[in-house]
C-alpha cells in the first residue's frame, strides 16, 4: 500500500509539474518531488507558481463559454474584452499563488515527523521537499481556503449561467425552420456545451471543493490529496477529446491513421 502511494506521488510528480500533496492531521503537506526545479528556484516559489497556474486555469474555465455564447448570438466580444475578462482570472490566479508564502509553513523537525507518520515511511525515508498548511493554527491559513471557494463559486457561476443562456439561444429558432445538417451540428454544439461545463464541476470543483473541508476536519484520506492536485489540471486536455468525440469529422480524421494502419496489417496477413 505504501509503494503504491509512493509510484503514484512520484508518477504525478514526473509527468505534471513540481507539486502534490499529503493529508496529516488537520495538516496538508505540500510536496514537491522535482529536486532540481525545487532547488533552483526554492519551495515557496514553486509552491506560489504552480498554485498560480493551477487556479488560473480554473479562474479561466468561464472564459471559453463566454466566447461561444457571443459567436451563438452572432455578437462575438472583441479581443479586447476577452483580454480584460482573462486579466479577471490572472488576478484571481495571482492573489492566489501570492498568499501562499504567507499562508504556508516551513520546514522543520516537527514537521518532518508528522510527514513521517501521514506517509507511514521510517526514519531511513528521504523526505522531499515540503512546505505546510497547519490546519490546527488556523487563522491566516483560513485565506488560502477562502480564496479557494471564492474563485470556484466566480468561476462556476458564471459557466451554469452561461450554459443556461447558450442553451437558451440554441432553442430560440425552430427546428422545423432548420436545415438537417444546421440541426446536427446544433445538435453537437449542445452535447459539447453540457459535456464541457459537466467534467469541470465533476473532477475539478467537487474535489477542489472537498479539498479544504478534508484538511479542516483532521481526515487523512488516502490518495485523494494526489488525485485531486492531478485532476485539477486536466480540463485543457478533456475539453479537446470531447470536441474530438463529439464532432464525426474531427474523429474520423483522428482515427484515419490507426485505421489505415489496421488495414495495411490485415491486407498483409491476408
Amino acid at each position: 500500500m505504501e509503494r503504491l502511494r509512493d509510484i503514484l506521488r512520484r508518477s504525478t510528480n514526473k509527468f505534471r509539474t513540481v507539486l502534490t500533496a499529503v493529508f496529516g492531521e488537520k495538516i496538508v503537506f505540500m510536496l514537491m518531488d522535482n529536486y532540481p526545479i525545487t532547488s533552483i528556484i526554492g519551495p515557496y516559489a514553486a509552491l506560489s507558481t504552480q498554485l498560480f497556474l493551477m487556479f488560473l486555469g480554473v479562474a479561466m474555465l468561464p472564459l471559453q463559454f463566454i466566447y461561444r455564447y457571443g459567436v451563438m448570438i452572432q455578437k462575438p466580444f472583441t479581443n479586447c474584452q476577452m483580454f480584460l475578462m482573462f486579466c479577471g482570472s490572472l488576478m484571481l490566479g495571482g492573489l492566489h499563488g501570492g498568499l501562499s508564502p504567507f499562508t504556508f509553513r516551513p520546514r522543520n523537525e516537527y514537521y518532518d515527523e508528522k510527514l513521517r507518520e501521514a506517509m507511514d515511511v521510517g526514519t531511513n525515508f528521504t523526505l522531499p521537499f515540503y512546505v505546510v498548511g497547519d490546519v490546527s493554527k488556523f487563522g491566516i491559513m483560513s485565506l488560502h481556503f477562502i480564496n479557494i471557494f471564492v474563485i470556484m463559486a466566480i468561476s462556476y457561476s458564471i459557466i451554469i449561467t452561461m450554459v443556461y443562456l447558450s442553451k437558451r439561444s440554441v432553442t430560440l429558432v425552430c427546428s422545423d425552420q432548420l436545415s438537417k445538417q444546421t440541426r446536427t451540428v446544433q445538435k453537437q454544439v449542445t452535447k459539447i456545451i453540457y459535456l464541457q461545463a459537466l467534467y469541470p464541476v465533476l473532477f475539478v470543483a467537487i474535489p477542489c471543493s472537498i479539498f479544504p473541508i478534508i484538511a479542516v476536519k483532521g481526515w487523512q484520506v488516502p490518495y485523494f490529496a494526489e488525485v485531486a492536485m492531478s485532476l485539477m489540471h486536466t480540463p485543457p486536455l478533456v475539453n479537446s477529446v470531447l470536441v474530438i468525440m463529439c464532432v464525426p469529422s474531427y474523429r474520423r480524421s483522428v482515427m484515419r491513421p490507426f485505421r489505415t494502419n489496421s488495414a495495411r496489417e490485415t491486407s498483409t496477413i491476408g
